[in-house]
């Protein structure tokens, strides 16, 4: 029961941007295949124990607002009862440990870098610090890091180093992480008149959704350009500002259907793209 709990917690179809993620960050350092034993593990690692921890720390911060919130209860993050909120801590704690503890067998970068997006994950929804509640912070952190965060650790798992990273950004990552801030706050608009009502200060709380929609939409067309000698990141960005610009239509941006089956279309249309690029030719995806 416990263990069903978790895996539901942890969110399994938000699993698949973290498998894609990781997937181009193998692509970038050039691996040739993912047909090999030792994709094994860090697809394991970076699906279902991160994201409990990830999701149970947010969720256990969350409760009031998941509560009032008709998203939650589902793929999108369950409406806990209050005798299984008192383990979500402990759980979040085992999904962050199950990963450290496997990279001890891998290099010191790939932990440090881990220990720092743990950290910054953690205060995303805890207190004091809870970047929930500061405007653009929030999308920078909970959206842009955390999406392209798999695939830094499988870049860095594969023999990338934390050097090349700052010296040559991958623009696989760039694009990752303008498109992981473009659907975060995509959710948090979603989401902003129960976030509101229990008092946090997100984004789009803060902006207004007007405001963040135009930043979704410039930031998207901006990528595109930096990104542009790509073909596939590309198209991905116009994707991005295409779910941006509908925000502006209140029907759509109020819509049900719009936030469960289009958005779960996207995410496993996007995911088996990326994997049949990376069966038939990995290096299309550097």
């Amino acid at each position: 029961m416990i263990l069903l709990k978790a895996i539901k917690t942890s969110r399994p179809l938000l699993w698949l941007p973290l498998l894609a993620t990781l997937i181009i960050g193998i692509a970038i350092i050039g691996e040739p295949s993912l047909l090999q034993a030792k994709f094994i593990i860090p697809a394991f690692l970076f699906s279902f124990p991160y994201s409990l921890f990830v999701y149970g720390i947010n969720d256990y911060y969350d409760t009031k607002s998941d509560n009032l919130n008709p998203r939650k209860g589902g793929e999108f993050g369950l409406k806990h009862k209050d005798s299984f909120v008192e383990h979500l801590p402990k759980l979040s704690f085992l999904g962050f440990i199950i990963p450290l503890l496997s990279l001890v067998f891998f290099n010191t970068e790939v932990i440090m870098a881990y220990l720092l997006a743990s950290v910054l994950l953690y205060f995303y929804s805890a207190k004091p610090l809870r970047l929930k509640g500061v405007p653009l912070i929030d999308a920078l952190v909970g959206g842009g890091m955390f999406f392209i965060s798999a695939g830094i650790f499988g870049y860095l798992m594969y023999g990338g180093t934390i050097k090349d990273l700052f010296n040559n950004f991958p623009i696989g990552f760039l694009g990752l992480f303008i498109l992981g801030t473009a659907m975060h706050l995509i959710g948090a608009m979603f989401d902003m008149k129960y976030d509101k009502a229990e008092g946090t200060n997100t984004s789009p709380v803060f902006f207004g959704w007007k405001v963040v929609t135009w930043f979704c939409v410039l930031i998207s067309l901006l990528g595109v350009y930096l990104v542009r000698e790509s073909w596939f990141y590309v198209f991905l960005l116009i994707l991005s500002t295409f779910l941006s610009g509908l925000q502006f239509f209140e029907k759509v941006r109020k819509s049900q259907i719009f936030k469960t089956i289009i958005t779960k279309t996207i995410i496993y249309t996007v995911f088996l793209l990326i994997l049949t690029i990376a069966l038939v030719d990995i290096s299309l995806l550097k």
